[in-house]
């Protein structure tokens, strides 16, 4: 016998039904696997009973059957613990073959077991030829791993409780501004009609002591109002009025005769104007108190924030050397993404006119109504990425999450309908289950397409008891298919035919084991295009017509949830339909060149940002910055252009003055960049996380040699995720953060403030 290269150990996940499971590696000995379970969502674990085992010597495994199926959520994990000692012996001189091929089947598969263990472990550098050994738990304890100058041995730094107060003061800065400016906006209406009043008020202030006294007979001053004719005639008389001011008691009994205080009537106005001042005055004081104090809050909050979120900018970009320019020239900010909320600046205003879904905190696609900014948060971390931009997209797969509708036509399958839970938390994804036939098994719809134009297709995957789904599309003899691994997310087969253009695979991580697979495909004429989604059983299927090949039963399945279809060159985030197809609007933010705290009028500045991109460029070049006054004639942008390539450029009266250029940056890619904004020369410093551009991995680039550019005037609108006014031109990305420097930044700053590494 053999034993094959297939290390230890298997894992898989399960979905609460099945209670066998698969292994692949060879064993001698039934007692030589154990079991083990680990819940996907926290992480805890513990051993598994074996009920039965098969394939016991077998070289490509067996299969491991416990007394009840494993919870879903769960992966399972199958090892070897074969002994590591040597159990065969010999008597006299003999070697009996059997024997020997034992002993060589049991010392490969100590090998394997070992070989396993340490494929899991942390390991140098081939190149190291000093391996340094940790120092003792109390040299550990509340440090940080690092590494000594030359990287030959190891050094414990201090820090994380330091990151920790950071993180706090920040937390508490951003809501001291907010609740600052929440004050001041909500007495802003009586803290302007303070300030339009001063005059009056402060006479008010002089006589005070009268002011509370005719507070005290306003029923009477009432009864004079009512007067207002005679009130008039006694404007001539304020010398005897005022005597009467003094005369409280008799006043109240003039209150009692209306009659008699029609000579007054003249000055109707005035004690219109004593009694609006008299409701309120009782406030005013408090108010103006309340305003300065909001003022003066608001000052020291905006200057805390500001030290708060430049060490959040430290933090995440990892500053070295001198800092001393970069935090004298302090940056703007338009907005910042922190904690679950987007922190507008005044001045500054986002727009969408529909409902967009988004993942949230918890990992779980959401909702959120229109003209709300969404919060993009990291599926497997649930760490904060920033706010999504994203031009229009209409969804046509109508009953995007109901594959029992008639609008789907079930090919060799049948679904059980909301059988498990999506990835928005609710009971709706469907089970798409084979048939006792040899061929392909899936579900599809049939849209209409345009000659020319590109189009996408989408659905989320979960496995069941196949490990494997596809998604396809097919035009009139062209076809692309990609074949997807439900558990490590990798795309293992594609396939074409009759060479169509522009075909491409994307995948996104959801929660709970689930993956949106993508599929891309120009279309060459002008008809009916099919988009499929189905299972196969391996990821290299043999194929019926154009799709995977199944020999099916009729009980076995996958997952599938949520399609989307329509015109794009990239996955856009999802959106839900019922009946009819379902389009999400654009997100737009903009900020008025008054407010930006920076001069427009041809002096320089530098421009930041930080972006994920989609995955991959589109048909036009995707604007994520741009100054303009509402048109392309005086503009200054920075976009990823239909290359793939980064560019920076200004156009002033018409005429571009300035272009520059990187190399192509492909697929997804974090970016941040830092634009110089110069009629003495412009440049863009560049960096890509884990990508080296030159420079080493997720270090900055800088590019341009120019010596003088014109700057155009009269800007007056800052733009994130389109060119001014030109919404086809939109970028679909997610913003990290934005923002200017009110002077433009050293090469060496600017390549500081840039790099990931």
């Amino acid at each position: 016998m053999t034993v094959q290269e297939n290390l230890p150990p298997t894992n898989t996940n399960s979905d609460g039904v099945t209670a066998t499971f698969n292994y692949d590696f060879k064993v001698l000995r039934e007692e030589h696997l154990s079991a083990i379970y680990t819940v996907i969502a926290t992480g805890d674990s513990g051993a598994l009973t074996i009920e039965s085992v098969t394939g016991i010597g077998d070289d490509g495994g067996g299969t491991v059957t416990f007394a009840d199926p494993p919870a879903d959520g769960m992966v399972i994990t199958i090892d070897s613990i074969a002994p590591l000692s040597q159990v065969e012996a010999f008597n006299g001189n003999k070697l009996p073959p059997a024997t020997v091929e034992r002993m060589g089947d049991a010392q490969a598969i100590q090998n394997q077991r070992q070989q396993g263990s340490i494929n899991r472990t942390l390991r140098f550098h081939p190149t190291d030829t000093t391996i340094p050994t940790l120092p003792p738990a109390v040299q550990r304890q509340g440090k940080l791993l690092g590494f000594s100058d030359d990287g030959t041995d190891v050094e414990m730094i201090p820090g994380a409780d330091d990151i920790k107060v950071y993180r706090d003061e920040a937390v508490q800065a951003a809501t001291d501004a907010t609740d600052a400016w929440d004050n001041i906006n909500a007495n802003l209406t009586a803290i302007n009609a303070v300030v339009a009043n001063e005059t009056n008020i402060n006479t008010v202030a002089g006589i005070d002591s009268d002011v509370t006294t005719v507070a005290g007979i306003a029923a009477d001053v009432t009864a004079v109002a009512d007067n207002e004719a005679n009130i008039n005639a006694a404007v001539t008389n304020a010398t005897n009025i005022n005597t009467v001011a003094g005369n409280i008691a008799n006043v109240n009994a003039v209150g009692t005769i209306s009659a008699d205080v029609t000579a007054v009537a003249g000055i109707s106005d005035d004690i219109q104007t004593v009694a609006g001042i008299s409701d309120q005055f009782g406030d005013l004081e408090n108010i103006a108190t309340q305003a300065a104090g909001s003022a003066t809050s608001a000052a020291a909050s905006e200057e805390n924030a500001e030290n708060a979120l430049a060490s959040l900018i430290g933090l995440g970009v990892a500053y070295k050397g001198d800092i001393t320019s970069r935090i004298a020239a302090k940056p703007v900010w338009d907005s910042f993404a922190y904690e679950g909320q987007e922190i507008l600046l005044p001045g500054t205003t986002f727009a969408r006119s529909s409902t967009a879904t988004v993942v949230n905190r918890r990992g779980l696609l959401e909702s959120v109504s229109a003209d709300v900014i969404r919060i993009q948060y990291d599926i497997q971390t649930k760490g904060l990425i920033g706010w999504s931009i994203e031009g229009a997209f209409t969804n046509l797969s109508t009953h995007s999450q109901d594959l029992t509708d008639g609008s789907w036509t079930k090919f060799n399958s049948t679904i059980t309908s909301n059988a498990v839970a999506a990835p928005d938390g609710t009971m709706t994804a469907d089970k798409v289950i084979d048939s006792a036939l040899d061929q392909s098994h899936e579900v599809y719809k049939t849209f209409s397409v345009t000659s020319g134009k590109t189009y996408v297709s989408s659905h989320h995957f979960k496995a069941g008891e196949y490990g494997y789904g596809y998604c396809c599309l097919t035009l009139s003899g062209q076809q692309y298919l990609a074949v997807l691994n439900l558990t490590t997310g990798v795309v293992e087969f594609t396939n074409t035919i009759g060479g169509p253009l522009n075909t491409g695979h994307f995948v996104d991580i959801a929660k709970d084991g689930y993956f949106r697979l993508t599929v891309r495909m120009t279309a060459h004429i002008t008809g009916s295009m099919l988009a499929h989604s189905g299972l196969s059983p391996s990821g290299t299927p043999a194929l019926y017509n154009g799709r995977p090949r199944v020999i099916g039963d009729g009980t076995k399945g996958i997952y599938l949830w949520q399609s989307d279809f329509g015109e794009g060159w990239y996955p856009t985030s999802p959106v839900p339909t019922t009946t009819t197809a379902v389009a999400r609007a654009s997100d737009q933010k903009d900020t008025a060149a008054s407010a930006l705290g920076i001069p427009l009028d041809g002096s320089d500045f530098e421009t930041c940002g930080e972006f994920v991109l989609a995955a991959a460029a589109g048909a036009n070049s995707q604007y994520l910055v741009s100054y303009h006054d509402g048109t392309n004639s005086n503009i200054i942008f920075v976009v990823r252009d239909n290359t793939s390539k980064m560019s920076f450029g200004i156009v002033a009266g018409g005429v571009q003055s300035t272009t520059i250029v990187s190399q192509t940056i492909t697929g997804p890619a974090h970016i941040r960049f830092a634009c110089k904004v110069s009629a003495s020369g412009c440049r863009m410093t560049l960096a890509v996380n884990g990508v080296d551009l030159g420079n080493g991995i997720g270090r900055a680039v800088t590019y341009g040699a120019s010596t003088s550019d014109t700057i155009p005037t009269g800007l007056t609108t800052k733009s994130i995720g389109n060119r001014s006014t030109d919404y086809a031109r939109k970028a679909d990305c997610i913003c990290v953060r934005d923002f200017d420097y009110v002077t433009a930044l050293s090469s060496s700053d600017a390549e500081a403030l840039t790099s990931f590494a």
